[in-house]
C-alpha cells in the first residue's frame, strides 16, 4: 500500500479511538471541562496532523 493510505488509516484509527473516549464521557456523564478539552485537543490536533502531512506529501517536500 502506499504510504499516505497508511498515514491516512493510522489517523483516522486515533480519531475513532478519541471519538470512542467522547462518547463514553457523554453517556456516563462525567463530561468535565479538563476531559472535555484534552480529547477535543487530541481530536483536533490528529485532523492538523492529518491534513499537515498529506498537504506536505502532495507538495512532495517530504518522503
Amino acid at each position: 500500500m502506499d504510504s499516505r493510505v497508511l498515514e491516512l488509516l493510522n489517523q483516522l484509527i486515533v480519531l475513532v479511538i478519541y471519538g470512542i473516549v467522547m462518547s463514553r464521557e457523554i453517556t456516563h456523564q462525567t463530561l468535565d471541562a479538563l476531559n472535555t478539552l484534552i480529547t477535543l485537543g487530541g481530536i483536533i490536533f490528529s485532523v492538523l496532523l492529518m491534513f499537515f502531512t498529506w498537504y506536505l506529501k502532495s507538495e512532495n517536500k517530504i518522503r
